[in-house]
């Protein structure tokens, strides 16, 4: 027999003698004493193994990832799940992600800026996102950039020959000239829907790198033809 496991073993009897020799709560601190490492592990490997259940359960898929900086925090994305509706998606299984918790250059709030920059940075750099929503300063700061595609090329023809001053056009660093963004306005359904702060206005523009586009595209018709209405 290998020494270790013989070791392992004469340990174990030993234990158990001992054991069988103790009584009442002298049994509960020698198990505790002798073995709480192998317990707490024991213990973690338990949870994990719950967690990675409840991971599994099956649960509604993301269509398209929206971020809006400086919106009016709204919890839930309803209204564009309403838009994902009227595109055709089932949105029993699909949903629109929506995150309205960054914010950038808002006075006494400059701790956060640093913060907020690097996780748009992160979101546009692996294309994490697919809808980018901001105020029209810190919308710009990333079309220049020529992160957005040119909604004149990706959007039907029919709504892009309507839009006219809502489109918003951008000279990216290549020197050329797209519609970068859509301008979303006072009494614009997103703005009924509670996300555009009083007196403002905001810019929604897909990224080019944007894993979901397909969706991105369809979801931002979907506002626009509401507005339109």
């Amino acid at each position: 027999m290998n020494r270790h496991i013989r070791f392992i073993t004469d340990q174990l009897k030993k234990d158990r003698e001992t054991f069988s020799r103790l009584r009442g709560k002298k049994r509960l601190q020698f198990v505790w004493d002798y073995y709480k490492i192998p317990i707490i592990a024991a213990g973690f490997i338990l949870i994990f193994t719950v967690l990675a259940l409840l991971i599994r359960v099956p649960k509604k898929n993301v269509a398209a990832y929206i971020v809006w900086v400086n919106a009016v925090s709204v919890e839930e994305g309803s209204y564009f799940d309403e838009c994902l509706l009227r595109a055709g998606y089932d949105t029993e299984k699909v949903h629109a992600d929506l995150n309205t918790s960054l914010s950038l250059g808002i006075e006494g709030n400059e701790a956060a800026d640093a913060q907020t920059m690097q996780v748009l940075s992160a979101l546009f750099g692996i294309g994490d996102l697919d809808l980018f929503i901001a105020d029209p300063e810190n919308f710009e700061r990333y079309a220049v950039k020529d992160a957005f595609c040119d909604l004149s090329e990706i959007l039907p023809a029919e709504l892009t020959e309507k839009l006219g001053e809502k489109l918003v056009y951008t000279v990216n660093e290549k020197g050329e000239r797209i519609a970068s963004g859509y301008r979303i306005v006072a009494g614009s359904g997103a703005d009924r829907a509670g996300y555009l702060p009083e007196g403002t206005e905001a810019y929604a523009g897909i990224l080019r790198n944007a894993q979901n586009k397909d969706c991105a595209v369809l979801l931002l018709s979907e506002m626009i033809r509401g507005d339109l209405e």
